[in-house]
């Protein structure tokens, strides 16, 4: 979508990806297992996310490496390798440091109970390399991840890959129950899995973080945790903004629930990132144990005074995740747009 002059374009494109190629020769949609490379690296579709660095606009599938994507023809380049050095796949949700304009990024492995984590500099250039084994001994399906001015926490959930539900084409991750969540917090370029602080909280999954910022020898990480997960329809408990703060000092972690409302998809102002913020948007979710379309407004969080402003959309609308846009001459952290697509479902429309 472009806006301009007060009008809006809207264009789409199929990224061409190694995934949509083997579809259109076998003539039909495979199976996890059918996407999986020599190289564990499983195929991807390029439609989760989007990420803007090095002057390269790249299209983010968590099991596969990135594409690039030219702007603003959408034609799809090729995919992003680092000359080479990208010999994994790479996280949907990789952060932009807004003071280094550096990319730090992981992949976890399908078939190893390990994780890839690695820094790539302003110019696109990987510069850090680091295996992370998984604290759980197995294979873990790792969404996201945060990052603050000194640190980078990769955040290992109990949602381990099980190889007998791919082999029958089902979602090849659940949860176990009886393990904690795990976060593990090191110096952005460590050199070595032996500088990695491991810290344990409360059993829970979450998809995705809004922010994380060190506090004196405190680090401090908010997201949505839910503490049931499923991929089965109806069987997971709804997700809240959630804080955990680690003690650097002492190794303990104190957690707590930031409001009640079932909430994902948090997003802050981007110059925000790392550092300590004020405001958290986020999607609000109806219904119980809802997809996607039951997204029926979203809300506003004041970190400060623990109030939280809502959005409800119009007419039976529903929604969908929201981007924060800073005004072009903004100075409060609030100061913007938050943009998201609706879908009206009397007449079939989009807006």
């Amino acid at each position: 979508v472009d806006v301009q002059a007060g009008a809006a374009t809207y264009m789409n494109r199929w990224v061409q990806t190694k995934r949509l190629h083997k579809d259109r020769k076998s003539g039909k949609v495979g199976r996890p297992m059918d996407y999986m490379g020599t190289d564990g690296v499983s195929l991807g579709a390029a439609n989760t996310a989007l990420v803007f660095h090095a002057q390269k606009l790249l299209a983010l599938y968590e099991t596969d490496r990135p594409y690039i994507i030219s702007s603003p023809s959408l034609e799809t380049v090729g995919q992003l390798t680092y000359g080479g050095a990208l010999d994994h796949n790479m996280t949907a949700h990789p952060k932009v440091c807004p003071e280094t304009g550096e990319l730090i990024f992981f992949g976890y492995s399908l078939m190893e109970p390990k994780v890839t984590y690695g820094v790539a500099s302003s110019k696109g250039e990987r510069t850090c390399r680091l295996e992370v084994p998984t604290r759980g001994g197995r294979p873990v399906m790792m969404h996201d991840m945060a990052i603050t001015r000194k640190y980078s926490i990769l955040m290992e959930f109990p949602l381990y890959f099980d190889l007998k539900q791919a082999v029958k084409g089902n979602m090849p991750f659940a949860m176990d129950g009886s393990l904690p969540s795990m976060f593990a917090i090191f110096p952005r370029h460590a050199k070595s899995a032996d500088e990695i602080r491991w810290f344990e909280a409360e059993t829970a999954m979450a998809f995705h973080c809004a922010n994380a910022w060190e506090d004196g020898s405190k680090v401090k990480v908010v997201g949505c945790p839910t503490k049931r997960f499923s991929f089965e329809y109806q069987k997971s408990s709804p997700s809240r903004l959630y804080e955990w703060c680690f003690d650097l000092e002492t190794g303990l972690t104190t957690e707590r629930e930031l409001d009640q409302t079932w909430v994902e998809f948090p997003v802050i102002h981007p110059k925000a990132l790392g550092k300590r913020s004020r405001y958290v948007f986020a999607s609000r979710f109806t219904g119980g144990s809802p997809p996607f379309h039951s997204i029926d407004g979203c809300i506003k969080f004041d970190s400060e005074t623990g109030t939280v402003q809502h959005h409800s959309f119009l007419n039976g609308r529903w929604g969908g995740e929201c981007l924060f846009i800073p005004r072009a001459s903004a100075i409060n952290e609030d100061d913007g747009y938050l943009i998201t697509y609706t879908f009206n479902p009397k007449d079939t429309s989009t807006e």
